[in-house]
């Protein structure tokens, strides 16, 4: 059956023993929570019902199926080792090195992430005040 099933492959991958009464899985946290926890996890919407009294559903219980999108920061490796290096180069005093590195970070930025990215804004505004340390106002 199911309940077999699921009791072996939490003993098998997790080395966990679920509590079996009367050839059903006992619920620790009581049926409510536990189905509210693995709709929420899966992306299951049911019915408003009282689901006390009938610990049961069916098909006709699931009102919606949402996807469930797990998101992921990607980073641009390269452009944040010359970012760095530039904020280094900058607090060592060589304004000419540091720009020339903090605007190819900015390119290879805009080209990994496109012009809305947090990294962009923080690269805009080291550019902004080494243009500004070099007395380019109007560039800052």
């Amino acid at each position: 059956s199911i309940h077999t099933s699921i009791c072996e492959i939490a003993l098998r991958k997790f080395g966990y023993t679920l509590p079996v009464e009367a050839g059903q899985i006992v619920m620790p946290l009581g049926f409510l929570p536990m189905t509210r926890l693995i709709c929420k996890a899966v992306g299951i919407q049911l019915t408003l019902r009282d689901y006390s009294e009938n610990k049961n559903f069916t098909e006709s219980d699931i009102m919606n199926v949402f996807p469930i999108v797990k998101h992921s920061n990607p980073r641009a490796r390269d452009a944040t080792k010359l970012k760095e290096l530039a904020e280094d180069r900058l607090g060592n005093g060589y304004l000419g090195e540091s720009h020339e590195l903090i605007t190819d970070a900015l390119n290879t930025m805009l080209q990994v992430y496109g012009p809305l990215h947090s990294d962009i804004e923080s690269s805009h505004k080291h550019l902004a005040h080494i243009s500004y340390l070099f007395g380019r106002i109007g560039q800052a």
